[in-house]
């Protein structure tokens, strides 16, 4: 009965770091934001393609982007990736949970941030 307690205790605990980790993993890896760091990241290369990934929580954090205007969002994210009506997109490189790209959106309301939003997919 022991044996079946500690297997079955085992493959529990395993099963609970297959879905923790790749989150704890992406909260470790986390980097502060740097505005000169993010702008050059936007050529990719595999040094630095996770770098506006990992930036990502600090920028959200610490610089209130909501009611910011569009030129001081160019100003601290530079060139964007995309843009479609009044909302802009950044290119976060690839998310560290499974083979996901992660996208900035940012919407303007009277050249405002409205809102904006972090998809990974």
């Amino acid at each position: 009965m022991k044996i079946i307690v500690g297997i079955f205790s085992s493959i529990i605990i395993g099963l609970m770091l297959l879905v923790i980790m790749p989150y704890l993993n992406d909260y470790l890896q986390s980097t502060k934001f740097d505005s000169e760091k993010w702008i050059l990241s936007q050529k990719e290369t595999e040094s630095n393609e996770q770098l506006r990934w990992n930036m990502r929580r600090d920028l959200l954090k610490n610089y209130h982007l909501k009611e910011k205007s569009k030129e001081e969002i160019f100003k601290l994210l530079g060139k964007l990736t995309n843009e479609f009506e009044n909302k802009i997109y950044y290119n976060l490189g690839p998310a560290t949970i499974g083979i996901n790209m992660g996208t900035l959106e940012i919407e303007f309301q009277n050249n405002k941030v409205k809102i904006y939003r972090i998809f990974s997919g």
